[in-house]
């Protein structure tokens, strides 16, 4: 017993030492001027369908928008406008946006992430072709 309680101990310690090596603020561009804090402060809501998203996306304030399964975007190719200060942000491996993505033009302050986002394209024959 009393060998599985030190071992024990020594993982927790270790947990600890890795933990304390990593940095609780963003790196990187994200780091200047103050940093990217998205909608760190604002209200909370969680979206599992087109409308809500839409809604909380576009709206004014701080959101941290948590996206809980698929969500189908319709019309296919539709871009979600994203205001700023926005947190847009995946709930596990299932969260994805199929058949649209968001607009982020001059607008600040907004993250991204944990999310899947595919399916974008209306129509394949309207893709660009590479250069």
């Amino acid at each position: 017993m009393k060998f599985s309680t030190s071992i024990s101990l020594l993982l927790i310690r270790f947990a600890g030492l890795a933990w304390a090596g990593c940095q609780e603020s963003a790196d990187g561009f994200a780091a200047l001027n103050g940093g990217t804090t998205g909608g760190n402060g604002g209200t909370v809501v969680t979206v599992n369908n087109q409308a809500d998203l839409e809604r909380y996306a576009k709206s004014t304030g701080k959101y941290v928008i948590k996206v809980s399964g698929k969500i189908s975007i319709s019309p296919k190719g539709t871009e979600i406008d994203v205001a700023t200060d926005k947190t847009i942000i995946g709930i596990g491996a299932s969260a994805q946006i199929s058949g649209g993505g968001f607009r982020i033009i001059n607008r600040r302050n907004v993250i991204i992430r944990n999310l899947r986002i595919g399916e974008c394209s209306p129509h394949r024959s309207q893709r660009v072709p590479p250069f």
